[in-house]
């Protein structure tokens, strides 16, 4: 049974990540236009409740939130590179800013023990069977990290929300 087949089209990563970027850099102009009502003007789409902060948003919005993520992206690219790099993986910075998205994506889907980004990394990195040892690792860290976080902030948490409700 064949799990991985190469792909049938092969294009080299820059013109991958170049044409998302401009595919999304020519999608922008209309996204905005698109929840400021500009465009279909007759789409009961962008008035649902859901997308209230995707119509109140300005330009400066998008800005701001493009320089508070880039710098985490980038900083999570270098620190993925050098943790794979200590398991004999040799990854490129581009190949891991084209692939940490989509790990993180898969990530945040409702599986347990974070599945999808399990099975991305074996699937991004079929040449490297570290990978999996890597990303049970990683995600071991990363689950019981953020569950010492919640420990140790329930207390405020707690405080926070039953302020004002009688016991």
């Amino acid at each position: 049974m064949i799990l991985y087949r190469k792909p049938a089209v092969s294009l080299p990563l820059p013109q991958i990540m170049l044409s998302v970027f401009v595919i999304a850099f020519l999608y922008f102009p209309f996204h905005v236009a698109y929840f400021r009502g500009h465009v279909f003007k007759n789409s009961t789409i962008r008035d649902k409740p859901i997308f209230h902060a995707l119509r109140q948003a300005e330009l400066k919005h998008y800005v701001l939130l493009l320089l508070c993520k880039a710098p985490n992206l980038i900083g999570a690219v270098v620190v993925y590179s050098l943790a794979l790099s200590l398991f004999s993986v040799d990854v490129s910075f581009g190949q891991m800013l084209a692939f940490l998205p989509v790990i993180f994506l898969a990530a945040a889907l409702p599986l347990p023990f974070h599945a999808g980004a399990l099975l991305l990394w074996a699937v991004l990195f079929p040449d490297f069977p570290e990978v999996g040892v890597f990303s049970m690792i990683m995600h071991t860290f990363f689950v019981v990290f953020n569950a010492v976080i919640g420990v140790v902030f329930l207390p405020l948490a707690n405080r926070e929300l039953f302020v004002d409700r009688p016991v």
